[in-house]
């Protein structure tokens, strides 16, 4: 088992461009560095994107880093990987129009060297900017009508190494060290009757930047219940960037081409803070989370407002967790969220929201499991001529597990 887990990361590691796809498609996207990623996989996508207080014998956990080092014994070794299905409606008050993509969500690998240290690497989108849009104009001079077409592709993705360390069997730590990295394209394409004739700008920007989110978890029994209350740190960065520009005739022609070194993005510092309780079937779990965005420094041309993320979720097995080898339990889980859009558009605030459910499957004899979750989202308003945009999620979850890094004992 232990060659074909590291077999199949080899064969993912070949296509992890597919991860770079885009799967959306949002106006939304096309400020600042676009729409924002949950960094939610797995159990905690179907749990309404919360988790940092979750502490899972199964599953591994990307919103904490102090959570992926009391996985159930005698596993040390998961491999976790997704694929996202998506359909968008945008809806302007009277028409709508739909679009669909897919592609690989994430990529993960978590070990435990000991009893004390569990190890993950992987990588998962940060945001994304996907749109496609036409317009009409007229210019001011020669009262000469000219079409135009904005389109914008791209996004950042997060590539991070894990580390947590159970101090005790109640009070754990973590960190992640990540590399923010990617580029966006913006182009804008002009076509009239008049001498200007047709001619495109492009824009793009490449991004990177280096990051550490910290976190912690604390876990008590109750009455025969567990609670864990976790919390999570993620500093403000600077974000280098770099821009090329270009100027073309006929779509195609290049006429003058530009290199600029655009100085840093600043991203918000993030701080969340998360509970769960459970017994041997019930799990209920919640965050809240802040991010500062008006200390924030992203080109856009709106205003940039601090956002609170408030997230639910709960799970049932109906089957009792067993300690014999891996068996791992069927699950069935839905959540909900609520959160403030980060950018004030054409001077409108509205809100993010939405709900989730899912369920884990166990596979041959439990060893391993498949996830399906559902996501809904809305966002927008219908105000100042913006879209209401809805989003159609579903997403498919493997969780391989297996034992590596033990030595063999013989009498």
């Amino acid at each position: 088992m232990k060659s074909k887990i590291f077999i199949t990361t080899l064969l993912l590691s070949n296509f992890i461009t597919i991860l770079l796809a885009q799967t959306s498609n949002s106006i939304y996207s096309s400020y600042g560095i676009g729409n924002m990623h949950s960094l939610a996989i797995g159990q905690l996508e179907g749990l309404g994107n919360s988790g940092i207080g979750l502490r899972s014998p199964n599953f591994i956990n990307t919103l904490n880093p102090a959570a992926n080092v009391y996985m159930q014994k005698p596993v040390t070794a998961m491999l976790d990987l997704g694929v996202n299905f998506d359909l968008d409606r945008a809806y302007d008050g009277k028409n709508s129009n739909f679009e669909s993509g897919g592609s690989l969500s994430h990529l993960a690998l978590w070990m435990q060297p000991n009893r004390r240290w569990g190890t993950i690497i992987g990588m998962l989108p940060y945001s994304e900017v996907a749109y496609d849009v036409s317009a009409t104009r007229i210019d001011g001079a020669t009262q000469t009508p000219y079409s135009i077409i904005y389109k914008g592709s791209g996004g950042i993705y997060k590539v991070f190494w894990g580390n947590a360390f159970a101090i005790s069997e109640q009070f754990s730590v973590g960190i992640n060290t990540s590399v923010l990295f990617g580029s966006i394209k913006r182009t804008e394409e002009f076509s009239s009757d008049d001498v200007l004739g047709d001619f495109s700008t492009e824009r793009k920007t490449n991004l990177i930047d280096y990051q550490v989110d910290i976190g912690l978890q604390y876990a008590f029994r109750l009455s025969g219940n567990q609670f864990v209350l976790g919390a999570t740190l993620t500093p403000g960065s600077d974000m280098k960037a770099h821009e090329e520009t270009w100027l073309r005739k006929s779509l195609s022609e290049e006429i003058e081409k530009e290199d600029v070194t655009a100085g840093a993005y600043r991203l918000p510092l993030q701080a969340g803070f998360g509970i769960s309780w459970n017994n041997k079937r019930w799990l209920i779990t919640s965050d809240v989370k802040y991010q500062n965005w008006e200390n924030a420094d992203i080109p856009s041309q709106n205003a940039l407002q601090n956002t609170l993320k408030w997230s639910l979720g709960t799970e049932w097995s109906p089957l009792e967790q067993t300690d014999y080898f891996y068996q791992q339990p069927l699950s069935f889980r839905a959540g909900t969220f609520l959160q403030n859009y980060h950018q004030i558009v054409e001077g409108q605030r509205f809100p993010v929201w939405g709900f989730t459910a899912g369920a884990s499957i166990p596979l041959r004899r439990r060893y391993h499991h498949v996830t399906f979750n559902y996501v809904f989202q809305n966002m927008g308003t219908l105000s100042e001529g913006l879209l209401i945009e809805s989003k159609h999620r579903i997403s498919l979850n493997i969780h391989l597990r297996d034992i590596w890094l033990l030595q063999k004992k013989f009498d």
